[in-house]
């Protein structure tokens, strides 16, 4: 993959750099891209609502548009793909508060839920193979089921940096949590 210099348009290609699958995904400001553990592919998120998640070859499985309203304000941050491809996450801003939704790999919504704080920032997710979900935040982790229904949640007993770690191997997640 290829991001162009306005971060606008990625090229997919081989590693040769011959274009190849869908040759170019085109979004407003691509704000993330998260790669499957186990699978081959990416999800693609751009700030302004567009969403794609590319195979192995760089064809599209799915591709969403949100078109907002005038009046509902829609911006993208981050997105995090199972191990082996088949949930995608993606947090984003809406009408002033923080949502996680997660999708299939048709990009269907299976479950969204709202978070406490708006954060102006990627925050570091991660999916199991079931689709539960590992949300790291600065002031708190969470655990959550596919159903978009906390399982865990845990105040930090103080804000860390914004980078912080979520992994899943499909089986288990690990986060890092006041430094460690």
């Amino acid at each position: 993959l290829f991001i162009s210099g306005d971060s606008n348009q990625v090229l997919v290609s081989d590693l040769n750099g011959n274009p190849t699958g869908a040759k170019q995904i085109d979004g407003r400001f691509l704000s993330d891209i998260s790669f499957p553990v186990m699978a081959n592919g990416a999800l693609l998120v751009f700030s302004g609502g567009e969403i794609a998640l590319l195979d192995g070859a760089g064809n599209i499985i799915f591709q969403k548009k949100d078109e907002p309203t005038s009046k509902d304000f829609l911006f993208c941050k981050s997105g995090a793909v199972s191990p082996n491809g088949k949930y995608s996450l993606v947090h984003y801003l809406r009408n002033q508060k923080d949502f996680v939704s997660m999708l299939n790999e048709k990009g269907e919504i299976l479950s969204s839920f709202t978070l406490d704080n708006v954060y102006p920032h990627k925050i570091f997710m991660a999916l199991d193979d079931e689709g539960n979900m590992a949300i790291n935040l600065p002031d708190s982790y969470l655990i959550v089921n596919k159903k978009g229904k906390p399982i865990v949640k845990k105040q930090k007993s103080k804000r860390e940096d914004i980078y912080q770690i979520a992994y899943s191997s499909g089986s288990f997640f690990a986060v890092s949590v006041e430094n460690q």
